[in-house]
């Protein structure tokens, strides 16, 4: 397919889209009976969290301790291939019984990183990086249970990266969701 936008720019295939951080409006929950501290940390723009307090902002924690998670929801569906995590890293813990899923309607998951499979790792300022094939992502969950310093849960940042999905309505128009974003094509072929 062949599309001719309005500047005159010819196309073959669909447009090319860059990939972003799908983080801009995001919110942030957790389970039924879990309280997060500083729930807003996880998607703040803060990748280091150096002073070891929940108070300062810069990390969130779950309570009561154990098998946990924090739920990401990107307000609207991205085509997702990369998630970056940032767990509490300052003294080089390793988090137990991390996974990372993501979901485009909240009820079916998928898997792209189990420690279970892939094996623990050791926390670094880095973050650990989950690429995976593509999928269609407007929910993002992370889980931990643990670490080998303490009981506690902690999440510092989470990156989404993707594209916004687009539909293509008739061979003509492109919509991505919002009502700003709507462009123009002329069927070539």
């Amino acid at each position: 397919m062949l599309h001719l936008d309005l500047f005159g720019t010819l196309h073959k295939g669909l447009p090319a889209h860059n990939d972003e951080n799908c983080l801009t409006s995001a919110a942030v929950t957790t389970a039924s009976g879990v309280t997060l501290s500083k729930p807003l940390a996880v998607t703040n723009g803060d990748l280091w969290a150096d002073n070891g307090s929940t108070t300062s902002g810069e990390f969130t924690s779950a309570s009561p301790s154990g098998l946990r998670y924090v739920q990401i929801d990107l307000g609207g569906v991205y085509n997702v291939d990369k998630v970056v995590v940032w767990h509490y890293a300052a003294d080089g813990r390793t988090y137990h019984n991390t996974k990372t899923q993501v979901s485009a309607d909240g009820t079916t998951w998928t898997t792209v990183y189990d420690s279970a499979v892939s094996g623990e790792y050791p926390e670094t300022a880095a973050g650990k990086t989950h690429s995976f094939e593509e999928l269609s992502v407007r929910y993002v969950r992370d889980w931990v249970n643990g670490s080998t310093s303490n009981v506690g849960n902690h999440w510092v940042e989470i990156q989404v990266w993707g594209q916004r999905s687009v539909t293509y309505i008739g061979n003509y128009l492109e919509w991505t969701g919002a009502t700003d974003t709507m462009k123009t094509y002329y069927y070539a072929g």
